[in-house]
């Protein structure tokens, strides 16, 4: 069995010397080299002078497959601990293959799809090598790879916010003022979870706890539901990153009226 490009070496184990001829491609000789495209029989005469002997031999082509492409799900947008998908196309589809994989962050392999895991990075942007190894069912081998970029987990915590306020007009009615930061919450990007937000008066007092479901784990700065007073608050804040660490934040903000 060899590959499509490569070549077999064909010989003749004897007991006795002789001349020998080869079909096809009229060749001659104990050992020849051929380089068929397609699977041949071929086919040998041993001449001893007074009687001859025939054999023949079956040299298997593998015919050249090629991997088309690896795609990646999601292809951009990938946080450090997004579980990635990678798929391989490959032509034809009716070989039998077997599939190996290499990369950081594997979980499954030896199949035309594979489940990662995006490592853990520092900075945005970072960049991994994917290399699938494809060996057919004749052993012939081809290789691909694939970049993808992952993104680190941020987050930020403002200092201060003004909640929703109102002011008077020249024709005395009340005009609401449309404050980018009229409340107070962790900004995020998608590879962080905000996990816990507590927020408590200079007595240590707890004033507001964040609630996924309720609140959106930002406090519009209201105590029991009245205006909170202009003034230093202390917060605590728990984070949860899409690689499974964890990490917790404490500090203080100004509610500004």
């Amino acid at each position: 069995v060899i590959c499509i490009g490569e070549s077999a070496e064909l010989s003749v184990t004897s007991s006795a010397v002789g001349v020998y001829s080869w079909a096809p491609g009229d060749l001659t000789g104990g050992s020849i080299s051929v380089t068929p495209t397609e699977t041949t029989q071929y086919y040998v005469i041993g001449d001893y002078g007074c009687f001859e002997v025939e054999d023949s031999v079956s040299v298997i082509v593998g015919q050249d497959f090629s991997i088309n492409s690896v795609i990646p799900d999601p292809l951009d947008g990938i946080y450090e601990g997004d579980n990635i998908v990678m798929t391989a196309n490959l032509e034809p589809e009716d070989l039998l293959y077997d599939f190996t994989w290499t990369g950081e962050g594997l979980i499954s392999s030896n199949s035309d799809v594979v489940s990662i895991i995006a490592p853990s990075v520092d900075e945005d942007g970072t960049s991994f090598t994917y290399t699938l190894e494809v060996v057919d069912q004749f052993g012939c081998t081809n290789s691909f790879q694939v970049v993808i970029s992952v993104d680190d987990s941020k987050f930020a915590i403002p200092n201060a916010f003004r909640p929703e306020s109102t002011v008077s007009n020249d024709t005395g009615s009340d005009l609401v003022m449309e404050n980018p930061n009229k409340k107070f919450y962790v900004i995020t990007n998608a590879g962080t979870t905000v996990e816990e937000l507590l927020i408590f008066n200079r007595w240590g007092e707890q004033v507001f706890e964040g609630n996924e479901g309720i609140n959106g784990f930002s406090w519009d700065g209201k105590i029991n539901g009245n205006p909170a007073p202009m003034d230093v608050y202390v917060y605590y804040v728990k984070l949860r990153f899409n690689d499974g660490t964890e990490r917790e934040e404490r500090g203080e903000v100004t509610l500004l009226r």
